[in-house]
């Protein structure tokens, strides 16, 4: 569960506009079962960027539930996230402590990420620069 509620918040975060059901899977081991690594993360940032895209047309794949159902990114706050949390059987406490270690953690992750993306290529650089923006820009709704 906590890995399932850190992803759809991370999703929101990149926006990560295809972060939809289908994308999360369950791989059965001996001691149970586990969550598969994600993939197919795309962020919109990007096309956001180069104005493709307006960030008030970016629309997630799966709504993120307050008084109501939100898939529209720029409709999306951090107080949804304890309302969605209980919505669907997950403590709003340990939600909070989810929102914490991932804002506590993220700016280092991207800088990481950035560094990396430079060492391959400008493009890649230019990528990961559209996406470290986009998400701290996210981020600070958080400490507003």
């Amino acid at each position: 569960q906590d890995t399932f509620m850190s992803a759809q918040l991370l999703y929101w975060l990149f926006a990560a506009i295809d972060g939809h059901a289908k994308n999360f899977s369950l791989a059965l081991t001996p001691k149970g079962y586990r969550l598969t690594p994600l993939y197919d993360v795309l962020s919109a940032y990007g096309f956001a960027q180069v104005g493709n895209l307006h960030p008030k047309k970016i629309k997630m794949a799966m709504a993120v539930n307050g008084k109501n159902r939100h898939y529209h990114w720029h409709t999306i706050f951090p107080r949804h996230w304890r309302t969605h949390a209980k919505s669907v059987g997950y403590d709003p406490d340990r939600m909070d402590s989810t929102i914490e270690n991932i804002t506590a953690k993220l700016e280092a992750c991207l800088d990481i990420a950035s560094e990396e993306a430079a060492s391959i290529s400008i493009r890649a650089e230019q990528s990961a620069e559209a996406i470290r923006k986009g998400t701290l820009k996210a981020l600070e709704r958080f400490t507003v």
